[in-house]
């Protein structure tokens, strides 16, 4: 694939992603356009978190894809041309990518987040809008939408607690609120130490606690989605989301990257797709 003029790579893909981006349960119908989907938000990704590029240069390069988005076709920006055309002939909201480039504004302008509040609204813009081009991709109801923005921000905010020092250490940013830092006597030098302190684990498992009220909240999505193929990733996803609450509860994110092994996939693929088979024939 070519590069965007304007693109800023990463080296990052969908197969080196945290959680599954486009899974084999998914309808081969569908796949081209969900990879579109992730090429577009990669692509600004990659320009938001870029170690090097300036802030004025990423919010004219952010801006240029908006622009690109919303209808001007410019070969520099083609992830963005690409991801509009794919939505408007599939004819789902191109609110749901403006929705993403409203988050990576953010992430230029905004190093810190206030509270967990604040960090489930920023996960709104960054996280929902793939949950709902999913559902909408698949032609599934919108009242479905609230249960895929719960599990869509869990897995967000799970990835932020895998790459806490990271995020830190490279870019200055952190995600945890700092309300709950600050009564939890957390300093931010704390997130490159070689381990987890006290305080910042008592933050972290206060982050985790939320996750799972969020993954409550989102538990009855798989089985009201039509689609069975996608009612069954959701389940699979939802099960490795649960697996990387528990191995964020025991381990230390700091010391080794915490991300499903191969025999994780595997335990959440059985489990998931055994949770749905036992409900379409109950």
């Amino acid at each position: 694939m070519d590069i965007d003029r304007y693109a800023a790579p990463s080296g990052k893909n969908h197969h080196s992603e945290n959680f599954p981006v486009v899974s084999w349960l998914v309808d081969p119908a569908y796949r081209s356009a969900v990879l579109v989907f992730y090429q577009f938000a990669r692509t600004l990704d990659d320009i938001a978190d870029h170690p090097t590029l300036a802030t004025d240069e990423k919010i004219s390069r952010l801006e240029g894809y908006r622009t690109a988005f919303l209808g001007r076709d410019d070969d520099d920006y083609a992830a963005a041309v690409a991801c509009r055309r794919m939505m408007q002939e599939r004819e789902i909201s191109l609110q749901h990518g403006l929705d993403l480039l409203k988050a990576f504004f953010i992430d230029v302008h905004q190093k810190r987040c206030a509270s967990w509040s604040a960090l489930r609204v920023y996960c709104q813009y960054s996280a929902a809008p793939v949950g709902r081009f999913m559902l909408d991709l698949h032609r599934e109801d919108q009242w479905l939408w609230p249960l895929a923005d719960g599990l869509s921000q869990a897995l967000q905010i799970l990835n932020h607690l895998q790459d806490m020092g990271d995020d830190y250490h490279q870019l200055n940013r952190i995600y945890l609120p700092q309300d709950w830092m600050d009564q939890a006597g957390v300093q931010e030098k704390m997130l490159v130490a070689p381990c987890l302190s006290n305080p910042l684990r008592g933050v972290v498992d206060r982050m985790l606690t939320g996750v799972e009220g969020l993954l409550d909240s989102s538990r009855t999505l798989g089985y009201n989605i039509r689609n069975r193929r996608l009612a069954a990733d959701v389940l699979v996803i939802d099960r490795l989301a649960w697996m990387m609450v528990r191995q964020l509860r025991t381990g230390d994110p700091l010391i080794h990257r915490l991300k499903p092994n191969k025999r994780a996939f595997f335990q959440a693929g059985v489990t998931g797709l055994y949770r749905y088979v036992a409900h379409i024939f109950r």
